[in-house]
């Protein structure tokens, strides 16, 4: 959770985040307009995501573990994590073994499936989802917040962007001004 909390921070200083909602533009004495920086370092942020979530799915897929719920089961039956009792799952372990599987593939899959328009929304929804989940059953909220944030920091503009295509979403760098016709 440290690591994910300082790369946040890391964009945050280099991002410029504060820009659009600022006292001056929501007060009209300046427009907020689209920036350079806004775009190179949203993009940095997109490539991170993608190469952590890629490079995490590929780490879990080369051990056994993932592959037969075992991972699954010791991290829900580890005392520092036990949120709920979970004894249940041994005696369906096909359920462990399905959302072992399942991390594997959303996260393998991550950074390919958020660039392309018809698997960007549903690959962030399973991605949120399973960060919700690690939040309610493991107790990692806070981690669980910070990578929902910075999955939707990445790519929840274009998320937005194609689940409401008749409203204009909200420029990430700053709202911009339409043009009279």
């Amino acid at each position: 959770m440290d690591i994910f909390t300082h790369i946040a921070l890391l964009y945050t200083m280099l991002m410029p985040c504060g820009d659009a909602l600022s006292l001056d533009v929501l007060l009209g004495r300046r427009k907020s307009e689209p920036s350079v920086a806004a775009g190179v370092t949203r993009r940095m942020l997109q490539l991170h995501v993608c190469i952590v979530y890629t490079s995490s799915g590929l780490e879990k897929a080369a051990g056994i573990q993932w592959w037969n719920g075992e991972a699954i089961w010791r991290s829900l039956m580890l005392p520092v994590f036990n949120q709920f009792n979970f004894g249940w799952l041994s005696h369906v372990p096909w359920m462990a073994m399905i959302a072992g599987w399942s991390i594997l593939a959303i996260e393998t899959g991550y950074g390919i499936a958020v660039w392309f328009r018809k698997t960007r929304a549903i690959w962030i929804f399973l991605t949120v989802a399973m960060h919700m989940g690690i939040g309610m059953f493991l107790g990692m909220w806070m981690f669980g917040a910070i990578m929902i944030l910075l999955n939707l920091g990445a790519f929840g503009y274009e998320v937005v962007q194609q689940l409401a295509p008749n409203r204009e979403a909200p420029s990430p760098a700053g709202p911009t001004v339409q043009p009279a016709l």
